[in-house]
């Protein structure tokens, strides 16, 4: 995230506008559904032209801690990581065990990110909600998030990838207060098959039906007030 803030904050940042226009539409798998709500929170309160009219997740699960979650994969900042990490056990470990690594890295420092607190105009008891701002960026300044299409497996996956369905019995996710707080910014849920490693499977998506659903949401997003 700490990357997002600093290309962002460059002079020189600049984005391939869609057809031509300042209008940028953010996407993102799982983890990358929260880099891009932190790159359209930072364009919002920079001075950049362009405007993020509206973001399209891929079974993004909420980062952090839950009340009532009921798997027991939740995975503290404080977690230590136990693998082995000399550069010898490393040169022994197959792409799959360093990609389980990595995912623990990221499981770990995840719930210390300071999630984007907008200004909505929501009351100030549902603005106690957000997460606190450390950006940088004035708390006065009126923001609010691109409205957002979220795309949820339906199915669990298996033992080892349970810390991605550790918040699958909320209907957002887990997003549920974030949303309330942030201006209800979730306009849609959208049901799909697979678990969350599985979305993209060759039996489960297809190139003309992907690129129709991205037409049709790139209208309705735009269309948004």
């Amino acid at each position: 995230m700490g990357v997002a803030r600093e290309r962002v904050s460059k002079a020189t940042f600049q984005l391939l506008p869609l057809y031509k226009t300042n209008v940028s539409l953010k996407s993102g798998w799982s983890l990358g559904g929260c880099l891009s709500l932190e790159m359209a929170h930072q364009i919002a309160v920079s001075k950049s032209k362009v405007r993020v009219a509206g973001m399209l997740w891929v079974d993004t699960v909420f980062p952090q801690h839950v009340p009532g979650e009921t798997l027991s994969t939740w995975v503290g900042p404080n977690e230590r990581i136990t693998e082995g990490t000399s550069e010898a056990q490393i040169s022994a470990m197959t792409n799959k065990e360093l990609s389980k690594i990595n995912m623990m890295h990221a499981r770990r420092m995840v719930p210390s990110w300071n999630m984007p607190a907008w200004t909505t105009g929501a009351s100030k008891s549902e603005e106690q909600k957000a997460a606190p701002r450390n950006d940088g960026s004035e708390r006065g300044q009126r923001s609010m998030p691109p409205p957002t299409i979220l795309l949820r497996a339906r199915e669990m996956g298996d033992k080892e990838s349970a810390f991605v369905d550790r918040t699958r019995e909320f209907r957002m996710l887990g997003w549920e207060r974030y949303n309330e707080a942030n201006g209800r910014f979730i306009r849609d849920i959208v049901d799909i098959q697979g678990s969350h490693f599985t979305v993209f499977g060759f039996d489960k998506v297809s190139l003309p039906f992907g690129r129709g659903i991205v037409l049709q949401e790139k209208k309705r997003i735009t269309s948004s007030p």
